[in-house]
């Protein structure tokens, strides 16, 4: 019977991950042993290495904003100098009397760093008119006529000065759009030289009313103290931060000034990892920016200004800069280590195969040793254990030749003892009959007997049949002794079974035939031996109808399948035992008085030599079927 190999759909196809190379198991211990720990040294250095940069690189970042807060304190308080120095000659000039052009000439050409600090400075008497106009030169790429068109003419309804009047302090105004150098304050701009701060003194007069100065101080000042702080961060400890950013924002998380002019009315998002910088004094943090880059930043609150700006002042630079160092390093690891196990690699296998090599011959001599070729034997030098191996394998093949060649001479005796007794067991049967036919036939003789004419008859029979059952003992003994020559032919399963036919015509005593034949097979093509395949079919229907009895039917079947044709043989018999199954194809075994036991080993052994198989399909009390399979052509 041939048997397809089928799939189950329910077995895991995982693939086997087992190390079955020798050599594979010896490099992955070597880099286990060495490489593993070597990567763990090198990533606890590199966390110690950034940690380390980590305590020196944040409390930079917080110097620095503490540096720039400090630089933009200072700005604010120069500008209250100013301005308190200016006051006595502003309080002369707008009391009565007083000459407001020797004020405008003073601020012009007297004072350090007026056109570079201020934009524009207004004096106003005590009932809210301008009395002079200080424009810085430039004014602000303003033309003479706009510059007259924005100077008002009274502030008098303007709440800082209300509240000058009141007797209050100092009035600052945060980063703004002044009415009095933008027609359009509501615009939207992100150009520092837009921007101003505004300071409003009072001017105490003698008759107690209160007279004020204003003064419009650049932000583009404020801006430069942001772009130089990035540039002085840059340079710091030669660091090479260009991603690093400055800015200034209120507590709200509006952004006033940034070294990134487009950041202008930004305002910090809590989800950008930027809110922590809208908490406590000084609060290094560390998020990941909407780019999703990681970094680092630090913030500053101004206090105790003069000013009162809840301002904080901010640094923020990238992960990948600031551990610029860190990097390059593990890169080098990477590489040492890429390096390392490349070597190692190489090493290993070069080891490996050298100390392998032993083994491997050892190997192949094994399985030429077991595949029957005891000669094969195995190089051995030094005195090392796989040497040692060697050398034990050899002896052990050695041996194992002596022994093949004993039991050889063992078994030939034992199989010409054995054919020699089934031979005369088998020739015995049928000599008794014709010994003792010939015996009474002599004996009639002797005594003169009637019916010695009649015993002379039956004795012939007698002698004629046996004689044909020493001719199938002689046919079977050639038969297993070796196979036939054989003559192959093409034929169809119909004309197979044409012959199955011829031999068994008989019927039943009812008239019947007792061996029925189905054809399904048509249309193909089989090439075998047509004596030796008739001879199965003999072998399988005989042993059938005396399985079946005296009325009992046999039906032979043949169908075609893919590639092959199969015949079947079902008879009525009681079944095959479950015990006889497994010897039914052996040599000299039957369960009858009579016959060989050679019937289906010579069956079996002739549709194996046509390429088929054959077998016991099923059996029960009163359906047994044996089958054979033979290849078509084509």
């Amino acid at each position: 019977m041939q048997h397809y190999a089928r799939t189950n759909p329910w077995t895991c196809r995982c693939p086997d991950l087992r190390i079955r190379s020798l050599t594979a198991r010896f490099s992955l211990t070597l880099l286990l042993s060495t490489v593993v720990p070597l990567l763990v040294v090198g990533w606890i250095g590199l966390r110690l290495l950034r940690d380390g940069l980590e305590r020196v690189t944040l409390p930079g970042l917080e110097n620095r904003a503490m540096l720039m807060a400090a630089e933009v304190n200072g700005l604010l308080n120069q500008f209250d100098r100013d301005l308190s120095n200016w006051s006595p000659l502003a309080q002369r000039a707008a009391g009565l009397g007083g000459d407001v052009q020797d004020f405008e000439d003073y601020l012009l050409h007297s004072t350090r760093d007026f056109h570079a600090n201020y934009q524009l400075v207004l004096l106003i008497d005590s009932n809210g008119v301008v009395l002079g106009d200080v424009w810085s030169r430039g004014g602000d790429n303003l033309s003479l006529s706009e510059q007259s068109a924005l100077t008002p003419e009274e502030v008098g309804t303007e709440p800082w000065f209300q509240t000058l009047q009141a007797g209050a302090v100092p009035i600052w105004s945060g980063r703004h759009l002044s009415p009095y150098l933008h027609r359009d304050t509501a615009k939207e701009t992100r150009d520092p030289s837009d921007y101003s701060l505004s300071l409003a003194f009072g001017l105490p007069q003698p008759d107690g009313s209160r007279a004020a100065l204003l003064a419009l101080m650049r932000w583009q000042r404020v801006q430069d103290i942001i772009d130089e702080e990035g540039r002085a961060k840059a340079a710091e400890n030669d660091l090479d931060l260009p991603g690093a950013e400055a800015f200034i924002c209120t507590e709200g998380g509006e952004v006033l000034a940034h070294s990134d002019r487009q950041q202008y009315h930004r305002r910090l998002d809590p989800e950008d990892g930027l809110g922590g910088l809208l908490s406590g004094s000084v609060n290094p943090i560390s998020y990941v920016s909407m780019e999703g880059r990681d970094r680092h930043a630090a913030s500053v609150l101004l206090e105790d200004n003069l000013a009162g700006f809840a301002w904080r002042t901010c640094i923020s630079a990238p992960d990948a800069e600031l551990f610029a160092l860190v990097d390059a390093t593990e890169r080098v690891l990477f590489l040492v280590t890429g390096l390392f196990v490349g070597t190692l690699l190489v090493w290993s296998v070069l080891a490996s195969r050298r100390i392998l090599r032993p083994v491997r011959m050892l190997a192949a001599a094994t399985k030429m040793v077991a595949q029957g070729d005891l000669t094969a034997r195995v190089t051995t030098k030094g005195k090392d254990e796989l040497a040692d191996l060697g050398r034990a394998f050899n002896d052990m093949a050695e041996d194992l030749s002596e022994s093949r060649d004993q039991l050889r001479d063992a078994e030939r005796q034992a199989a010409w003892a054995e054919m020699a007794r089934q031979v005369a067991h088998e020739i015995k049967n049928p000599l008794t009959p014709m010994r003792m036919s010939a015996q009474l036939m002599l004996k009639a003789q002797r005594d003169g007997d009637s019916r010695l004419g009649e015993l002379i008859d039956r004795t012939g029979r007698t002698v004629l049949e046996q004689a044909d059952a020493l001719a199938r003992i002689a046919a079977d003994f050639r038969s297993f002794a070796g196979p036939p020559e054989r003559r192959l032919e093409d034929l169809s399963p119909t004309d197979l079974l044409a012959d199955v036919s011829v031999d068994f015509v008989a019927v039943g005593s009812g008239g019947e035939s007792r061996v029925v034949i189905e054809n399904r097979a048509d249309g193909v093509v089989l090439r075998v031996d047509r004596m030796e395949i008739r001879r199965v079919f003999m072998n399988l229907i005989q042993n059938a109808l005396e399985a079946s009895g005296d009325r009992g039917q046999v039906t032979v079947v043949a169908e075609a399948r893919e590639g092959r044709v199969r015949f079947s043989v079902h008879d009525e018999g009681a079944g095959v035992p479950e015990d006889v199954r497994a010897h039914l194809f052996e040599p000299y075994f039957t369960t009858r008085s009579s016959g060989t036991g050679l019937g289906l080993a010579i069956s079996r052994r002739s549709v194996e030599d046509h390429g088929g198989s054959i077998g016991l399909l099923e059996s029960c009390a009163g359906n047994t079927t044996f089958f054979f399979e033979l290849p078509t052509l084509g």
